[in-house]
C-alpha cells in the first residue's frame, strides 16, 4: 500500500526485495554515519520484524521510502513509538531516510 506519494517519492509498505538493500545500506559505515553503529544482517532482520509489529500493533510505522523513477528501495521515513521515559515523551520519534545511490 502506497501511504504518500510525492512528485517523486513513494512512501509505501515494506516488500519483500527492500530487505537486501536494507541490510547493505545498514552495513555500511558512511550510510551509518551519525547512528550509533552499523548493523549486521541478523541485527537488520531483527529491525526489520520491528518494524512490522509496529505497523501491527500501532497502525504506524517506518514506510519504506522508494524512488518513482527508478522504483529502487531508498531508506525509510516514518514514526517510530518511544519505549523510553523522556521529557518529551509520550510522543513519536521520525526518522529519516538513509542515502544511498538512486
Amino acid at each position: 500500500m502506497v501511504y504518500i506519494e510525492t512528485p517523486h517519492l513513494l512512501l509505501r509498505d515494506w516488500k519483500e526485495e527492500d530487505i537486501l538493500p536494507f541490510v547493505r545500506m545498514n552495513s555500511d559505515k558512511e550510510v551509518m554515519e551519525f547512528f550509533l553503529t552499523t548493523l549486521t544482517e541478523e541485527e537488520t532482520m531483527a529491525f526489520y520484524c520491528r518494524i512490522r509489529k509496529e505497523f501491527e500493533e500501532y497502525g504506524y510505522g517506518l514506510y519504506a521510502v522508494e524512488c518513482k523513477e527508478t522504483q529502487n528501495f531508498l531508506g525509510y521515513v516514518g514514526f517510530h513509538n518511544i519505549a523510553f521515559e523522556s521529557d518529551f515523551t509520550p510522543g513519536f520519534l521520525s526518522m529519516t531516510a538513509q542515502r544511498t545511490e538512486l
